[in-house]
Order: structure tokens, then sequence, then C-alpha cells
């Protein structure tokens, strides 16, 4: 299609054994890739031809952001890698991004890359710091690649989705899993408020006998 393909996704520990079988991923191994839609990149295959034992790939054991162990988990028909740090700051990374994207609040100019920085320097611990960095904020405008006008930007960014983020949004940018746009505002449905809610979780509600709910989405 006109491009140049760099790199190419295997999106989870599934698809590796789907692509190259028994024998697994290997250096210097012949794939095929292809565009998938015609912008993805994405592996099909894999020869079975010249694999040697020694240039096998594992699967890593260790997070490579924390350290930690990485586990498998099964998540409907796919199977995932997974870091088993609850503090993994690269968990926390994707958390926060997924938060203030556009699939929930919605902040504007807080990239991956600035979160980043901000969970470096310790600000941003937890979603609930995400809403006090105006304390940092005379050391912020300070730091390289900053200034005034865009870190008050974001400060403002930040303080409009605090007033105007209704409850729908608000549970589907906290990343539960199984649980989108579509499944948050049918719960909004039965939950009015966010306490309702969370209290509907302590209690153990049976969220499978809402319509459209099915049991994997009640775990």
């Amino acid at each position: 299609d006109g491009s140049t393909v760099e790199r190419a996704s295997l999106h989870n520990v599934s698809m590796v054994g789907e692509t190259f079988g028994p024998l697994g991923p290997h250096k210097f191994q012949e794939i095929e890739v292809f565009k998938a839609n015609m912008i993805i990149p994405q592996i099909a295959s894999a020869s079975a031809e010249g694999v040697y034992e020694e240039n096998k790939i594992n699967f890593p054991t260790m997070c490579p952001v924390c350290g930690g162990e990485v586990k498998t988990r099964a998540n409907a028909d796919s199977i995932f890698m997974i870091c088993t740090n609850p503090d993994c700051d690269g968990k926390l990374i994707n958390r926060i991004d997924h938060f203030c994207g556009k699939k929930g609040l919605d902040i504007k100019g807080l990239s991956k890359a600035t979160l980043e920085k901000l969970i470096d320097w310790e600000w941003i611990k937890n979603i609930p710091s995400l809403f006090a960095l105006e304390y940092y904020r005379d050391e912020w405008v300070l730091k390289p690649g900053f200034g005034s006008k865009s870190v008050d930007k974001i400060l403002n960014a930040i303080d409009y989705s605090r007033n105007t983020c209704e409850l729908h949004q608000f549970i589907c940018a906290l990343g539960i899993p199984l649980i989108g746009s579509s499944a948050s505002k049918e719960l909004c449905k039965y939950f009015s408020t966010y306490q309702q809610f969370r209290e509907a979780i302590d209690n153990n509600y049976q969220f499978f006998m809402l319509p459209n709910f099915g049991i994997e989405m009640h775990k």
C-alpha cells in the first residue's frame, strides 16, 4: 500500500501461538506481514525453516517496567501476559492514560508522554492524585518543555473535567474490564450516583441480572 512497515503487532500470547505454532518465535525467522484494514501492520504467518533452538525467543518472566513477576491470564478467548505487581508504573501509566483519554474524561493536553513524566516525578501515584496537580504548578512551570501557558492549560482542562464529567464517562474511565462506553451508559440506567454503584459492588450485586450483561461482565 505504498508504505514501509517497520513494526508489526502480536497482541497477546494466543496470537503468538496461532502465528508461530508450538515451536514459538525465533530470531531471524522469516515472517509474512500484512496490513489489516489497509493500515495496521500485523504478522500473518511464520516459516518453520531455519529455526534453531539457540535463537528461540522466550516469553518474559519479569515485567520490563518494574521487574515484577509476569503471569498469563485468560480473558474471553485470549491469553494475555500481565505484571502481577499492583504498584507497577507501567500499569499506572496506562490506567491514567485511559482515564484521561477520549474514552474517559477526555482531558485535553495530557498526553501519555506528559503522564510518564508526572509519574516519574511522583506527582501522580493514582487517579485521585491527578486532581491535586495544582499543588505542583510553581515547580511544574520550571520543568524543561513546559511553561505557564501549557501547565495552566492542562490544569484548567483537569478542573473542567471535574465539573462537567457525567457518571457514565467516569465509570468508563475507570477501565473496568469489558465495561466500555455502552455498558457504562447502561449501568447508569440503574445506578444514578457513583455511591450507589460502589455500594452495589461492595454488596456483591448480581450485575448479570441486568439486560445485556453476561457473567463475564459481572466478574
